[in-house]
């Protein structure tokens, strides 16, 4: 699923702001243990939804804060969905968020 610019902009401005907790937030070698945790449904999709997922070459899982379950595990947070980010759109918002993260610490010395 390709998102547009500036759907990919929003992202990375919500996660700067802390309103979006990515699968980069677990530590990665944790990753492999946490991510059905933290992402419910990928705990419980079944063989067709991964190898779909796989295909669709994920690269960022993620989901606002305030889709939360109100329990968390490991102090990391619970989420009964999940939205994702191919590697071509990931690419592009993580240099989004680079840029608003600079221009957030340059205004914030």
């Amino acid at each position: 699923m390709n998102r547009t610019d500036d759907e990919l902009k929003q992202i990375a401005k919500d996660i700067v702001c802390h309103a979006v907790f990515t699968d980069r937030h677990i530590p990665r070698d944790m990753r492999q243990y946490e991510l059905p945790i933290v992402f419910l449904p990928l705990a419980l999709a079944d063989e067709k939804t991964i190898e779909q997922m796989k295909a669709e070459d994920i690269d960022t899982i993620f989901e606002y804060y305030d889709k939360a379950l109100p329990r968390d595990i490991n102090g990391l947070p619970c989420f009964g969905s999940m939205q994702w980010l191919n590697t071509e759109d990931a690419k592009k918002m993580w240099g989004y968020y680079r840029n608003v993260k600079e221009v957030l610490d340059q205004v914030n010395k």
